[in-house]
């Protein structure tokens, strides 16, 4: 059995992904349900959403922010912001 690399991502139920950007600006990547990744062997963690799969391998987290990189390895900073919050309120849709 292979050896799990990478942690437990504590996520909130529900949330927006944002990423931080070169300039040092947070924007939203997504709105996210926790029980839509699914955990690989190894401690990966894929959603395939509804756009382009979300492919996070967690290194490190500060609370809501967390170090990872994706699928190709590139490194990543990411904030989990629940949903909903100060920061985002559902529109009619949600």
């Amino acid at each position: 059995m292979a050896k799990r690399r990478y942690r437990t991502i504590e996520m909130p139920p529900r949330f927006v992904l944002e990423v931080l950007t070169a300039t040092g600006e947070w924007i939203d990547w997504g709105l996210y349900e926790a029980d839509s990744f699914m955990v690989g062997h190894d401690g990966s963690y894929l959603s395939e959403g509804e756009g382009s799969p979300t492919h996070l391998r967690w290194l490190r987290q500060d609370g809501d922010v967390i170090y990872v990189v994706d699928g190709g390895g590139d490194p990543y900073v990411y904030r989990l912001v629940a949903f909903p919050s100060d920061c985002y309120q559902p529109s009619e849709d949600d």
